[in-house]
């Protein structure tokens, strides 16, 4: 308490707040709950070998907006805006084999449902699949995607 302030808060107050275990500061709170998401998003790659987390996941919402904030304030440090992120933290992050971004691995998920899509005509013979599709439900909701993309390009939008 500065001399020649005044303030409402008196010493017996401020014993009843302490008394209650009251957090005067709420950076060490802040940090604590990155250090939670932190470990939750090691638990998750220890399950699910990566640290994509889908976004909105319904195992945990929070991870998912977490991991999707980290991106954006690293972009925004590499951009040199001002950002939350710290080297320490980007360090814990690189850590664990955290991607920065997703582009490659956009890339990749194609890939891989175009291979999907390859089995599904090999065993099918047409590449018709169902919407919904018990065997595969992400490959049925990328066919129709792909479709949908195809016609916005040849209507002339942004694709």
């Amino acid at each position: 308490l500065k001399e020649g302030k005044k303030s409402y808060i008196t010493a017996q107050r401020i014993d009843k707040l302490n008394g209650i275990g009251f957090k005067w500061t709420l950076r060490t709170l802040a940090s604590n709950r990155w250090m939670q998401r932190f470990e939750e998003l090691t638990q998750f790659k220890l399950r699910h070998r990566h640290c994509n987390v889908p976004q909105p996941w319904e195992g945990n919402p929070q991870l998912g907006r977490w991991v999707q904030t980290q991106r954006a304030e690293y972009r925004r440090l590499k951009e040199g805006k001002k950002s939350y992120i710290t080297a320490q933290r980007i360090d814990k992050l690189n850590g664990i084999g955290f991607k920065w971004t997703l582009r490659t691995l956009a890339s990749n998920r194609w890939m891989q449902r175009f291979e999907e899509l390859t089995q599904f005509k090999l065993r099918h013979r047409h590449c018709n699949v169902p919407q919904p599709w018990e065997g595969n439900p992400q490959l049925g909701r990328w066919v129709q995607t792909q479709r949908a993309e195809y016609r916005r390009l040849k209507e002339g939008k942004k694709s």
